[in-house]
């Protein structure tokens, strides 16, 4: 049997898409797609759900930004009207005020005001900025899914691939020569490896970042 020859490992690395690809093949790069796409559900759902919560936890900070200014003006309010009703009730020129309710009032809105800061404190400082990081960290695992599921059918195509240049190697008597980067298998694995280069650079990210915070502002406010 003559001997097979397969191109370096690292040859076809720089292919990062599918770009190119004629239009079997890249209908061929599609199914594989889809397939992958229907096998990392668990990962992409928890992406799913990290992003959510960032949202929900953006949404929570404009809500409570606003809610601010809203307070400021009750707040400026009820201690007007508290200070006009202590002169009433002292004056009597506008009859007996209800001092108690409007003490209650302006206590009322301080301390609303008060929760709200040292909730705005928490979210900046801690909730968001941690969200962040959880979502950078599952967007990660979902590159990494795919990219094992790439990797794992584009070895198996390649690995059929060489069986049948074997067997052509033993019908021809002969050696031949087969360059990965010119099959579909070395694009999908050299897709693969630039996921996985993604998931590294998103790890990577959330590490420095996670880093930082924990400088910046020691453990996590619970």
């Amino acid at each position: 049997m003559g001997p097979m020859t397969l191109a370096p490992e690292k040859a076809f690395l720089t292919v990062s898409t599918p770009e190119g690809l004629s239009d079997a093949d890249q209908q061929i790069f599609q199914r594989i797609h889809d397939e992958v796409e229907s096998l990392v559900t668990e990962a992409r759902e928890k992406h799913e759900q990290a992003s959510a919560r960032v949202a929900r936890l953006n949404l929570a900070h404009a809500a409570i930004n606003k809610r601010g200014l809203e307070l400021f003006k009750q707040i400026a309010e009820a201690k007007a009207a508290l200070e006009n009703g202590l002169i009433e009730q002292y004056t009597g020129d506008a009859g007996p005020a209800d001092v108690a309710a409007l003490f209650t009032a302006h206590l009322v809105a301080n301390g609303e005001r008060a929760a709200l800061m040292a909730a705005l404190v928490k979210l900046v400082q801690d909730m968001i900025p941690l969200a962040d990081i959880g979502q950078a960290r599952a967007e990660a695992a979902l590159y990494q899914a795919r990219s094992d599921e790439f990797q794992r059918i584009g070895r198996a195509r390649l690995e059929h691939t060489a069986a049948l240049l074997r067997e052509a190697c033993e019908f021809e008597g002969g050696g031949l020569t087969i360059d990965k980067r010119s099959t579909l298998s070395g694009y999908i694995l050299a897709y693969a490896e630039n996921l996985a280069s993604r998931a590294n650079e998103l790890l990577a990210t959330a590490n420095k970042a996670e880093d930082a915070h924990q400088r910046a502002f020691g453990p996590p406010v619970v």
